[in-house]
């Protein structure tokens, strides 16, 4: 089975912390604290890609899966900063430290590596 990898679907996972419905209640999220990290995973990003037709969250899940594994933090970086999120990555990890903690908890450990 040949697997859909796009930058789009990283970009796209991304995009709804920008469109964060109650933005003055997730506005103070620091991403440098673990527990922030966790919000924006289990009450932003993981309601939103459950909403998301069957296809594309495999497409989603497999693009995402496919950056951590292989593109460079400097594409991780970008792709992020492209949906234009409202809150800066955390400067205590890297990037990739990131992603892998956001699949974390929306994918239950569900594990990463290809």
């Amino acid at each position: 089975m040949i697997k859909k990898i796009n930058d789009e679907y990283v970009v796209s996972f991304w995009g709804v912390l920008n469109e964060c419905c109650d933005f003055t209640e997730k506005r103070d999220l620091n991403l440098n604290n673990e527990v922030s990290i966790k919000e924006i995973s289990e009450n932003i990003l993981i309601e939103a890609y459950i909403d998301l037709p069957y296809d594309i969250k495999i497409k989603t899940k497999d693009s995402l899966q496919y950056a951590i594994n292989y593109w460079s933090d400097n594409k991780l970086e970008r792709l992020y900063y492209c949906s234009i999120p409202m809150y800066s990555l955390p400067t205590n990890i890297t990037v990739r430290e990131f992603y892998i903690k956001v699949w974390n908890y929306i994918f239950n450990k569900d594990y990463y590596m290809d």
